[in-house]
């Protein structure tokens, strides 16, 4: 089956959040990190990263199904807890370096 493309954007539930960061988010956003790096090495997630002025976060992963992709946005550890809530839309790379 062909794998579908996902946008997510992950929304922090205040403004001026990287920088007024709880050790207790802190760490939870750490957690979130090594989730999304292992998702990246089993070959799900295109890329990811934040705005460096904290507006939000994105991660584009590849998935089966919606339902494949709202699951993985599930067992995030950054959505589960409540630090973040994430928009999840489809989504197709037009240009990326390397393909």
């Amino acid at each position: 089956m062909e794998q579908l493309e996902f946008l997510a954007i992950g929304k922090a539930k205040r403004e001026n959040w990287l920088a007024t960061m709880t050790p207790e988010e802190k760490a939870i956003m750490g957690k979130h990190l090594e989730y999304v790096r292992q998702m990246y090495a089993e070959g799900k997630v295109v890329l990811s990263g934040p705005c460096l002025d904290g507006a939000y976060g994105i991660i584009i992963y590849k998935a089966e199904s919606a339902e494949d992709a709202q699951k993985f946005f599930e067992n995030d550890p950054a959505v589960q807890t409540g630090v973040m809530d994430v928009e999840l839309h489809p989504f197709k790379v037009g240009v990326m370096e390397g393909r």
